[in-house]
């Protein structure tokens, strides 16, 4: 049986000679925790748990870092926002602290995996958010100081309009900060490194191995799979926008949000360096932003988000072009080597998610990829009797969103109104 492949990707290109084929689940096993889900999230879960001498096992329905963690824009950020009092009241203020100091580690915590682990990847520091109209950018700077002077980011740097265009070869915006303490990278190598590192833990990894269902209701949970059966004392679902497959009713609480990205050919690094010498990566402030960075080869590797699935690579080249375009004009000339698409999952909040199903059943949701990682970390904690910082993610309230396709259609239909109003 010929096993399902990485979507057509520079990121896949970049991987093709690193690949491990871990086996599929072809009879029963027991373990003491089953992760379902082979991205970030069941990664780290599966680490942080290993590390604490528990036995595991993870099932992932086609290869590690197949879906999301393989294909999003690479931007290893902490909380979403602009102003840290963005999130003060959809978290609540007696939680917010705790939520920051939480999101500075998140961050933290994918450069020390990938630092002790010597995992190549493509590293580098610098995230930075970026005003696509005037309006937004005394917002942005007042951003800044704030983060800096609350200790929430201490490297963080706003730059003007005139300072910004020098700094990003480009006159598009109207002001933005940078965090240099954030990182890049290339998500599928750290991905398939990460997974290398988790199985060295003794962690058997189990891919091409689909979950039918699963059963809480009796001693131990029972993952039924397509060819056997996991029997383990706890379950984590850590398959993000696929969780509709295993548990409709946690599904309730997301929407699907695309990440379109294409990579265009090697521009060599004198025309790279013109475009952005200190290879930062870069995300405006729309609702659905547009992102992109350098590749260590130095291509432009350019995306945007959005609930509107694109799926034909001739769109997604079409549409990318066009925005890429009218950001660097100059770069007309320039061939697109890969267009490709990832689907993710947000709540109404953009907050990182997690939670119980029920006393044997985790979950973990989260549209930031950073936070995927120290979720896993989270529940590790959690089901080793330390639940303090668990219980503040835990305990943000997540609303259902409205069930059916009406109610997302109704988003995207949101969505592009919101577009046209942009302009």
């Amino acid at each position: 049986m010929v096993k399902v492949q990485h979507v057509n990707s520079f990121y896949a290109a970049s991987v093709a000679t690193r690949l491990i084929d871990y086996p599929r689940l072809d009879g029963d096993i027991h373990a003491d925790v089953c992760v379902i889900g082979g991205g970030f999230a069941g990664l780290s879960t599966a680490l942080h748990l290993a590390r604490k001498n528990t036995r595991v096992v993870l099932l992932e329905r086609n290869r590690v870092g197949w879906g999301a963690s393989g294909r999003n824009g690479g931007h290893m950020e902490s909380l979403f926002g602009h102003d840290p009092d963005d999130f003060e009241k959809p978290v609540g203020p007696a939680r917010i602290n705790s939520m920051w100091e939480l999101s500075s580690e998140a961050c933290q915590l994918v450069g020390q995996l990938i630092e002790a682990n010597a995992i190549d990847c493509d590293m580098r520091r610098g995230v930075g958010h970026v005003a696509y109209k005037a309006k937004h950018s005394e917002h942005l700077r007042l951003g800044a100081e704030k983060f800096v002077a609350r200790g929430h980011r201490k490297n963080v740097v706003y730059y003007d309009q005139t300072e910004l265009s020098n700094l990003l070869g480009t006159e598009r915006y109207y002001g933005g900060f940078f965090d240099m303490d954030m990182v890049h990278l290339n998500p599928l190598q750290f991905a398939i490194g990460l997974a290398k590192v988790v199985q060295q833990a003794g962690v058997q990894i189990f891919e091409d191995t689909d979950v039918s269902s699963y059963d809480a209701s009796g001693l131990n949970v029972a993952v039924k799979t397509g060819a056997g059966m996991v029997t383990a004392d706890k379950l984590v679902i850590a398959t993000n926008a696929n969780i509709d497959r295993i548990d409709r009713h946690i599904a309730q609480k997301i929407f699907n949000a695309y990440a379109w990205v294409i990579a265009t050919e090697p521009l060599g690094s004198a025309r790279a360096d013109a475009l952005m010498k200190k290879r930062l990566a870069v995300n405006d402030t729309r609702m659905f932003i547009d992102f992109y960075r350098l590749s260590g080869d130095d291509r432009l590797i350019f995306g945007s988000v959005s609930p509107i699935n694109l799926n034909t690579e001739e769109k997604r080249k079409r549409v990318l072009r066009e925005r890429m375009l009218a950001i660097y004009p100059e770069l007309g000339d320039v061939r697109i080597d890969y267009a490709w698409e990832g689907k993710g999952a947000a709540d109404l909040k953009f907050l990182p998610h997690i939670g119980e199903a029920n006393p044997k059943v985790y979950y973990t949701l989260a549209s930031n990829v950073a936070w995927s990682v120290l979720n896993g970390k989270l529940i590790s904690e959690a089901m080793h009797g330390d639940r303090e910082r668990f219980d503040v993610v835990a305990g943000i309230e997540t609303p259902a969103l409205p069930i059916g396709v009406r109610g997302r259609e109704a988003l995207v239909d949101a969505y592009k109104l919101y577009e046209r109003a942009l302009g």
